[in-house]
């Protein structure tokens, strides 16, 4: 895939020159923004999955402590 980018930009003039050198910088840049973003939306989806696991267990927790305190 990147030798077939390599050489449309080979091949296309539109694409020589100072343009074609500031690429790699842009494509860095986006590929910054959008890493990060991916990696904030992969901590948030851990925290939400942390935060259901803690909301679950306190339920468990009441529901035993309901049984226990009726069994008494």
């Amino acid at each position: 895939m990147k030798e077939e980018s390599m050489k449309h930009v080979q091949d296309n003039p539109a694409m020589s020159g100072p343009a074609a050198e500031q690429s790699p910088v842009w494509r860095r840049a986006l590929i910054s923004v959008f890493g990060a973003a991916h990696r904030l939306h992969r901590y948030r989806d851990a925290q939400d999955a942390l935060l259901q696991n803690v909301i679950y267990e306190q339920e468990r927790r009441m529901r035993q402590q309901a049984c226990c305190d009726e069994q008494s």
